[in-house]
């Protein structure tokens, strides 16, 4: 399940938090909830917004496979991206379990293994635990968002966004531009610059993500790291996460959609 958290500032800065933790202790177009889409699920499967209980902002997507993408706030501060947690789950019969769930934590706490345990009404609401294996676990929960089922289109993600990029060692401002036919492409301001694709994943509002740095400056070097993307509610606010294979580096852009001026320039929407 992917967490995301609400974009409160005007780059849309978010934090992507469903089961975010304390750090280490899809396409909407816009459309009417009631647009055909795929039927939901007994399993947990779902997109869900929701809190922790030490004030972080949180945003999830459980996928069909099981995989989940959580990005979380800093807490108390909706605006500034705390983090992102991938993992596998199991979900049924209102109960789900994750043990192999990697946080990366973007507020200098470094990459920290969890397990997660909770219930579910499907298609309703989520709640659990975050357990590091130290301290108090982090207790989370969750409102099923209906805008799940509504099949992400490559039309509807295609332009260009201003935001803020994260990896686990900086935070910065970054562009993120996708093309009518799903290339993407993109730059930092420390200049690193990536390409890569986007495709709709099956007939839910997700997007498959992959992007390859260029080397040189890049944090990453020439990796290439695989994940997944979101629109909100409108359209005009993006959300992507993607790790590598061996989930030990990866990187997070949340940005604003830019729209064509009158001028003939742009702003961000």
């Amino acid at each position: 399940m992917i967490w995301e958290n609400k974009i409160r500032t005007a780059l849309g800065m978010v934090a992507l938090s469903a089961l975010a933790a304390c750090g280490g202790g899809g396409d909407g177009d816009g459309t009417d909830e009631s647009a055909s889409g795929s039927t939901p699920v007994a399993t947990a499967e779902g997109l869900y917004t929701g809190t922790t209980d030490i004030g972080q902002s949180m945003t999830g997507l459980m996928l069909d496979n099981g995989n989940y993408w959580v990005l979380y706030s800093e807490p108390n501060n909706s605006a500034a991206v705390g983090g992102v947690i991938q993992g596998t789950s199991n979900s049924s019969s209102g109960t789900f379990t994750s043990s192999d769930g990697r946080d990366f934590n973007f507020e200098g706490l470094g990459i920290n293994n969890v397990s997660i345990a909770g219930t579910y009404a499907a298609g309703q609401s989520i709640a659990g635990k975050l357990d590091y294996g130290r301290g108090q676990p982090t207790a989370f929960t969750g409102t099923y968002d209906a805008r799940y089922t509504q099949p992400a289109t490559l039309a509807a993600i295609a332009g260009s966004y201003t935001g803020q990029s994260a990896t686990a060692g900086e935070k910065e401002p970054a562009s993120f531009t996708v093309s009518p036919t799903g290339s993407v492409s993109g730059v930092g301001a420390t200049g690193c610059r990536f390409t890569g694709n986007v495709s709709p994943r099956g007939t839910v509002a997700v997007y498959d993500l992959s992007l390859s740095f260029l080397g040189g400056i890049c944090e990453q070097g020439s990796a290439t790291i695989n994940g997944v993307a979101y629109l909100d509610a409108d359209g005009k606010r993006l959300f992507a996460a993607a790790l590598d294979a061996s989930r030990s580096n990866g990187a997070v852009f949340v940005g604003a959609k830019e729209a064509a001026a009158t001028n003939g320039g742009s702003h961000i929407q």
